[in-house]
């Protein structure tokens, strides 16, 4: 099996405009509307790698303006041949402008902080993933987990996801 990781684009990205749905506006498992929404995470599976793409909004979140935080996250893949292994990644991002630093007349600026990561796999498999993503929320930082379940035959692969398994205080 290889096991080399790739890292993708582990660097800050500058997205303007930034166009939040409204299903990133909750920051807690309750569905409560914030300011600080949480991560998108995109998953691209093919019979080679599974590549995550997670995007943080930044611009409304006084927890993520004006200062320097992480994203990071934690790739688990465990099949039942006993394999389980992780990859972790990060950045840092920031600092970014707020709203209340514009001038009356100009836009707000629309940030995000990205990270891209890329983990290697068998090209016949069938394991499960577990994409931990941790990033500030409006007061301390937090975990959230997306889970897959990916098969691959050497010619097609496929996942289905298994949602979120929830957001937990970070120090938890």
């Amino acid at each position: 099996m290889r096991k080399v990781p790739l890292v993708l684009a582990a660097l800050p990205l500058v997205l303007a405009p930034l166009t939040a749905s409204p299903a990133l506006a909750r920051d807690d498992s309750s569905g409560a509307r914030s300011a600080c929404p949480v991560p998108t995470v995109d998953t691209d599976y093919d019979v080679h790698q599974l590549t995550v793409h997670l995007s943080l909004p930044v611009s409304g979140c006084a927890a993520r303006e004006h200062r320097t935080f992480d994203l990071a996250t934690t790739v688990t893949r465990m099949d039942n041949n006993g394999s389980h292994d992780g990859l972790d990644a990060g950045t840092t991002c920031g600092p970014f402008r707020s709203a209340s630093d514009v001038g009356p007349g100009e836009a707000a600026p629309q940030y995000s902080c990205d990270l891209g990561v890329a983990v290697d796999h068998p090209d016949v498999e069938a394991a499960q993933y577990d994409i931990d993503v941790t990033y500030p929320g409006p007061a301390d930082d937090r975990t959230v987990t997306d889970v897959l379940f990916c098969r691959s035959d050497g010619d097609n692969a496929s996942c289905e996801d298994l949602g979120t398994t929830g957001e937990r205080d970070a120090g938890r």
